[in-house]
């Protein structure tokens, strides 16, 4: 914590010491404002967005906050009575943040010429696939190390993936006197998922008969996020500055 909390200050140190403020300085009337947030949600393209977006806060919640009680009592393969301990649990993420640091950069370089908008599919579909593994490991009766293994490494890309990409989609679609607009609605989806998220989990890991499907109706949810995902990269065909991009692809 002091380690993360020191680097913090030095990227504060960074921003406003290297960065600076192109916005003009000048204060909008309370009718502009409602009326740019108008604007935002009228943006159908921003909409999907918001829509497809909605769905990874609620599986990064789940990561954080449903997976380890999962992991420690709902696992038959685990090294416990019903799950695994602290102690593996703890490797098994520490695997997950390993594999996020170690790829971030080589998967950024090598997509670099891939569209926002496929890398964010991509992501979705490697959510679905990791989401995939933990349900099988609450059926498997061998190889739950494999399963657990599998499943983060395939979370830890996707999280590489939408990271390099959602916020860079929302830049994409934006005006550029409207961003802070934009990244505001794309912000509140990390605020609601994140209310829905753990409730949701909490809910059903205490009713274990419906519990052990929460990663299989995580998994269909992420087929709705897909399609969603799908129909904005049909709408942004529509939009000139992003055509070559698209068709590349």
């Amino acid at each position: 914590f002091v380690g993360k909390g020191l680097a913090y200050l030095i990227f504060c140190g960074v921003i406003f010491g290297a960065i600076a403020e192109t916005r003009p300085l000048q204060a909008d009337a309370p009718s502009r404002v409602l009326e740019n947030w108008r604007q935002a949600l009228g943006d159908r393209r921003l909409v999907i967005y918001l829509m497809a977006n909605l769905f990874v806060p609620v599986y990064a919640a789940q990561l954080n906050s449903t997976l380890p009680l999962f992991l420690s009592q709902f696992v038959p393969t685990g090294n416990g009575d019903a799950g695994f301990s602290e102690q593996w649990i703890s490797y098994f993420f520490v695997w997950h943040a390993l594999l996020k640091i170690v790829l971030q950069l080589p998967v950024i370089r090598w997509l670099r010429p891939v569209p926002q908008v496929n890398l964010m599919g991509g992501a979705v579909g490697l959510w679905a696939a990791g989401l995939l593994a933990f349900w099988l490991l609450g059926l498997a009766t061998a190889g739950g190390i494999a399963l657990i293994l599998i499943g983060f490494a395939f979370i830890a890309v996707a999280e590489v993936l939408y990271g390099t990409s959602a916020t860079a989609l929302v830049g994409e679609i934006a005006p550029v006197d409207q961003r802070g607009v934009y990244f505001a609605l794309e912000s509140e989806c990390w605020a609601v998922g994140f209310l829905i998220g753990p409730a949701a989990g909490g809910w059903a890991l205490d009713h274990p008969e419906t519990g052990k499907n929460l990663w299989l109706v995580l998994v269909i949810t992420a087929a709705i996020a897909a399609v969603l995902v799908a129909w904005l990269k049909a709408e942004l065909r529509q939009t000139p500055s992003l055509d070559q991009d698209i068709h590349s692809s």
